[in-house]
């Protein structure tokens, strides 16, 4: 159960983490777990699983899933139910489970963790009602089966396809092909609100001369219909002033029509038409804002799945992280270990140093379970006497640490042992450096700390990678990257700069304005 004991560190966002015995019971129940069901921890752990929060209708199939994977008759690593919450509502998860087994190999419980998806299969029963909605449309009458079927190829494209792009590109050709308009484009507001993203294009067979690729200038009709929030056409537009703000090498364009795509009744995007046989008319409209529609979901459902991408990416990260310094205290271990048997510490000074990083191990454990609790990045804020701090951090090398008169600066004293720690720790086992140099400077409402070494230093090339989680020359490349969290959330900056064989210099940048 250790190595998945990190689960329960941090909560993410709609994720339920949970542990079963194998009668059933709750035996462990991350805090978003509760939040979901609406209980507290203690109203939770030992209940029994299928009893107390599942509908009664769906208890018999998920206890035989369960009672299968206790038995080993089975490996259903995914599947789907809906949970039951205090005050009776029904959630829909998707589950993932690994059976937990002993030292013996025999299975002991199971691990689940599932993801609350009850909105997204809401959003996805309502793209099927509405598609179910448009079939009846096509009994009823035969002059909408074109714009039926085209709403259907929409629809089903926000359901099928993978991505923005691709589900614009379907979502836009029926929408063309619906509305006999030759020409047509898919583009979203960029953040700065004056320019416009396309996503897709289509000039309709004319030559384009225009890199796709820029940006699209909010301006002429496309600023009208922004300003208006609702869609419009000009039929006339090849004779309009409107034609000055087309860019050189746009195609001609006989008439347009532009309908907004909005998110909570904001535009974010435009879905522009043009070129059509005959005129554009108020049918067009409404079908324009239809499929404009189908844009926002096809966009929220790729938010959607942007977010579950990037709260997986976190709790990697995360686990990785708390891994990493968990190794530094190791190698620490080791290396007094080394000393004591080299005869270079004594059996006292061993002992006493390997408590001492035993408690500040454990501190650092019980801070994280405090931090994934709290969701906070900082903890107490005091001002820190920096020479007594390097000077205690400096017992846990064997190395030349010199340091004038640092001062004393502002923050969490745990996170800054914890980014010293690893700077100096990154300077020996992986730079070679036999002697560390501090000193301080006092600039521009600016405190930064200069920590320079005699070590191998790095490649110009590589100095600009060195804070990327993951990157690294020889370790786990994770120790400056943590560093770069910690100043981040003080509110300052970690900068580098190094030549081969010429060692590195670290400066760690504190604004003193900084409010807490």
């Amino acid at each position: 159960m250790s190595e998945y004991s990190y689960l329960f560190l941090k909560d993410l966002e709609n994720l339920i983490v949970i542990t079963l015995a194998k009668d059933g019971n709750v035996t462990q129940i991350n805090q978003t777990g509760c939040k979901i069901l609406g209980y507290m921890e203690e109203e939770i752990i030992g209940k029994n699983w299928f009893e107390h929060f599942l509908p009664e209708n769906n208890r018999a199939a998920t206890l035989q899933t369960f009672n299968d994977l206790i038995s080993g008759r089975c490996g259903v690593s995914y599947y789907e139910n809906p949970i039951l919450t205090k005050d009776g509502r029904q959630r829909r998860i998707a589950w993932n489970n690994v059976v937990l087994k002993d030292d013996q190999g025999n299975i002991v419980g199971i691990l689940d963790s599932g993801f609350d998806i009850t909105e997204h299969i809401e959003t996805k029963d309502m793209l099927l009602e509405k598609e179910r909605s448009l079939e009846e449309a096509l009994k009823e009458s035969r002059r909408h089966e074109r714009e039926v079927i085209a709403f259907l190829n929409g629809t089903r494209a926000v359901l099928e396809c993978r991505s923005l792009e691709s589900a614009s590109k379907s979502i836009l050709h029926s929408c063309m092909e619906l509305t006999g308009s030759k020409s047509g484009y898919i583009s979203l507001l960029k953040r700065n609100g004056d320019e416009n993203e396309v996503v897709f294009v289509d000039a309709g067979g004319p030559t384009c001369n225009l890199d796709l690729g820029r940006p699209m200038p909010i301006r002429g009709f496309r600023s009208d219909v922004y300003k208006m929030n609702k869609a419009s056409y000009d039929n006339d537009f090849a004779n309009s002033g409107r034609t000055r703000c087309l860019p050189d090498g746009h195609i001609m364009l006989k008439n347009v029509l532009l309908a907004p795509i909005q998110m909570d009744g904001q535009p974010k995007g435009l879905l522009g038409l043009a070129n059509k046989g005959g005129d554009f008319n108020d049918d067009d409209l409404r079908i324009a804002m239809g499929f404009g529609e189908l844009v926002t979901m096809a966009l929220k459902n790729q938010h959607f799945t942007d977010k579950l991408i990037a709260q997986r990416k976190e709790l990697s990260d995360y686990s990785q992280y708390v891994s990493h310094d968990i190794k530094n205290y190791i190698a620490i271990l080791e290396e007094y270990y080394e000393m004591f048997s080299n005869g270079i510490m004594e059996k006292e000074e061993f002992l006493s140093r390997n408590i001492r990083l035993l408690d500040k191990m454990k501190s650092f454990v019980s801070a994280q379970l405090s931090l994934a609790e709290s969701g906070k990045s900082l903890g107490t804020i005091e001002e820190i006497e920096l020479n007594h701090l390097i000077d205690e951090i400096s017992k846990n090398f064997n190395i030349e640490i010199s340091r004038g008169d640092l001062g004393t600066i502002k923050g969490d004293k745990r996170r800054i042992e914890e980014a010293l720690m690893n700077i100096f720790n990154n300077s020996i086992r992986h730079g070679g450096s036999s002697r560390i140099d501090i000193t301080r400077s006092d600039a521009d409402g600016q405190i930064s700390l200069v920590i320079s070494d005699n070590g191998k230093g790095l490649e110009e090339g590589e100095i600009n990678k060195i804070f990327d989680i993951g990157y690294s020359t020889s370790g786990s490349g994770f120790g400056l990257s943590i560093v770069k969290r910690i100043m981040e959330a003080h509110g300052g900056c970690i900068r580098a700069s190094s030549q081969k064989d010429s060692g590195m210099m670290i400066t760690l940048s504190f604004d003193v304005s900084h409010q807490y």
